[in-house]
């Protein structure tokens, strides 16, 4: 049989017998990926949380609660020094004392939730904002860009129009629009 070398997985061999990870990733050191730690991917708290709690309570054979406001407040105040197996025991935990389709701090392990009250996590980033639909954030920043040029530019909208490269129809349309207000105009005589 030909030699494929020390980091080569004989996949013929395998075959019909388990092969476990750790064996793998000796094999393939280039497939191990390296994730960040969980403070660090504050967005997929809910997502990582939710799927947690539901595997919980399937082995429970009980309905899985949804993840109260106060109780995401409580998770996302948290720094996971456990990273995520800190967080599955924490909704296995929840799983286990939670009573009712809503999931409270007080089903929480006492640790997260003394965390948060004595302000242990003011050095941390805050948690992530509530996600808003995106033509409004757009929309927002568009007049906010606008109202900044008009200023630079002294109320003038051709050259505003100009200065965030926006046709000047477009430019007046949406000043209409957004209700700002041209540079006063000295009356002719």
């Amino acid at each position: 049989m030909a030699s494929f070398g020390p980091n080569a997985v004989d996949i013929i061999s395998s075959v019909g017998r388990p092969v476990g990870s750790m064996s793998l990733i000796r094999c393939r050191p280039g497939w191990v990926r390296k994730l960040p730690p969980l403070r660090d991917r504050p967005r997929e708290l809910p997502l990582l949380a939710t799927r947690f709690l539901k595997e919980a309570c399937e082995r429970a054979g009980q309905p899985a609660p949804r993840l109260s406001a106060a109780t995401m407040g409580v998770l996302s105040a948290h720094s996971w020094p456990g990273n995520v197996r800190e967080l599955k025991n924490a909704m296995e935990y929840a799983a286990a004392t939670s009573n009712g389709p809503i999931l409270e701090p007080s089903s929480l392990p006492e640790s997260l939730r003394e965390a948060r009250n004595s302000g242990e996590q003011a050095d941390t980033e805050p948690a992530p904002r509530p996600f808003r639909p995106i033509s409004e954030e757009l929309r927002e920043l568009e007049r906010q860009r606008m109202l900044e040029a008009l200023e630079t530019t002294g109320g003038v909208q051709t050259r505003a129009a100009q200065l965030i490269g926006m046709p000047l129809r477009t430019f007046v349309f949406k000043a209409r629009q957004y209700q700002l207000s041209q540079r006063s105009r000295a009356p002719r005589s």
